[in-house]
């Protein structure tokens, strides 16, 4: 069995057609059930280096916090919070933790059949990718 945590990029919510947000990604992360604790530890070991406990009880980690300097990163150098990504990269490496991803990618200016045909709308299968090595 495994723990299965599920993330998008894009917030249409039922507007698959916002002409704002042509890009949507699925993301989910499966972590087998017998090394979820080991996972859930080494992410609390990185995470203690960069933001020593006691942490706000709202303390979550974003990408989009991460990427773009803001909330708990807004002070934190760009090569800190590259350091704090591939150390939580590292703890998914190590476990050999599977990522499936898929995405769709409309150009809203012209029909599926004439997208599908240059090869401008793509809708991906999930691909399995399974980190084997380091990420950098």
């Amino acid at each position: 069995m495994h723990l299965i945590y599920f993330d998008e990029s894009g917030n249409t919510g039922n507007n698959l057609n916002d002409h704002q947000q042509p890009i949507f990604v699925l993301c989910a992360l499966a972590v087998p059930e017998d090394r979820w604790l080991q996972v859930e530890q080494g992410l609390q070991v990185e995470t203690e280096k960069f933001f020593p406990s006691p942490r706000p009880d709202d303390f979550e980690i974003h990408a989009t916090d991460l990427t773009s300097s803001r909330r708990w990163f807004k002070s934190i150098s760009l090569a800190d919070r590259l350091a704090f990504r591939d150390a939580w990269f590292s703890v998914a490496v190590k476990h050999e933790l599977t990522i499936v991803l898929g995405h769709a990618v409309v150009d809203f200016g012209r029909t599926k059949k004439e997208a599908a045909r240059d090869n401008v709308l793509s809708r991906s299968k999930p691909a399995r990718l399974v980190a084997t090595k380091s990420i950098g």
